[in-house]
């Protein structure tokens, strides 16, 4: 709702948990939002029914399995899909609980066009199933390295492990 406030054009909401769905469904019309359409996939690297864990106790799910996660089966919507539906996209926000690691590499391979990032960013340790720990400076690297200027807020809501992301391409 919040940018749509900001950017007049076309805004596409990925959403997988249906219940989710339906909140930002009533909300976008209560406040009569119209250029927003709401996808109920995941976003992933490849176009394929993909186990998603949803946490029964808030709104939040991932794709990564974790402690009092219940399984439900989702569509996945690869990077490559959605930029070949919608080439022009401009700004991306990302909140995927881990899977920021392989999508953003993916975006900033193939999302020319893409200005704007900005999301939150999980410390995912290695020694929780992950091949290697990954943390904000993965990401900082990733996006310096395509010629974005990065910044960086750690601990999020006072979590250790959770940082605030906002990459601008350069000019």
């Amino acid at each position: 709702m919040v940018l749509s406030a900001i950017f007049p054009g076309k805004i596409i909401c990925i959403e997988p948990v249906i219940e989710n769905r339906k909140f930002i469904e009533i909300n976008l019309a209560k406040n009569n939002i119209k250029n927003v359409e709401i996808l109920p996939c995941a976003l992933c690297l490849k176009d394929e029914i993909l186990t998603f864990y949803k946490n029964d106790e808030s709104v939040s799910g991932s794709l990564f399995n974790y402690e009092h996660a219940v399984p439900m089966e989702v569509q996945g919507m690869s990077v490559d899909s959605l930029l070949a539906k919608n080439p022009e996209i401009a700004f991306v926000k990302f909140d995927c609980e881990g899977g920021e690691y392989d999508l953003v590499p993916r975006f900033l391979e193939i999302g020319s066009k893409i200005k704007y990032f900005t999301g939150e960013v999980h410390k995912m340790r290695k020694d929780r199933g992950f091949g290697q720990t990954k943390d904000v400076k993965f990401l900082r690297r990733a996006f310096s390295e395509k010629g974005f200027c990065v910044s960086t807020k750690p601990e999020q809501h006072g979590r250790r492990g959770l940082a605030c992301m906002f990459a601008e391409r350069s000019a």
